[in-house]
Formats: C-alpha cells, sequence, structure tokens
C-alpha cells in the first residue's frame, strides 16, 4: 500500500499529533519542496544521509556540500566554519 500526494498545497497531518513513518528510507525526489514543519519533535533513529545543502531555520544553521563549509547565522560562509 502507499499514498501519494499531488497538489502544491497538499499536506499530511495526523490528527492525534503524532506520526510513524516506518521502513527502510523516506526519500523526497521534488526539488521544489520547500520545507518540513513540525510543531513537536523530530527523532531520527540510525542515519540520516543529507546529499545536498542543509539549512535549519532562515540562518540558524548551514551546510554547504559543495564548499564544504558551515555558516552559523549566515547562508553564505566565507571560511570552513563562520560563527
Amino acid at each position: 500500500m502507499g499514498i501519494q500526494i499531488k497538489g502544491s498545497n497538499d499536506t499530511i497531518s495526523a490528527s492525534d499529533g503524532s506520526m510513524v513513518l516506518e521502513g527502510s528510507a523516506l526519500t523526497f525526489d521534488n526539488e521544489s519542496i520547500t520545507g518540513i514543519s513540525t510543531m513537536g519533535t523530530g527523532h531520527i533513529t540510525g542515519t540520516a544521509t543529507i546529499d545536498d545543502d542543509l539549512k535549519v531555520g532562515i540562518s540558524t544553521l548551514f551546510v554547504d556540500v559543495s564548499t564544504g563549509r558551515v555558516g552559523i547565522n549566515t547562508i553564505s560562509p566565507q571560511s570552513v566554519l563562520q560563527v
């Protein structure tokens, strides 16, 4: 069984406030995804692999995969670690 959602404003939600996704992978293969939001806490058990840049918050933490640079409070770090 699978769930397929199409549309620019579609969401998945759980009415009781909890959702568990089980399986070996959760894959987002659409580059136009703008974000995942949660009002609670997200837990990852195991290894999380991110194959592209990582941005947490607007500019709280940014990891630029192509340059190997990390920025804290910036999305354009000019050195290996810029705070």
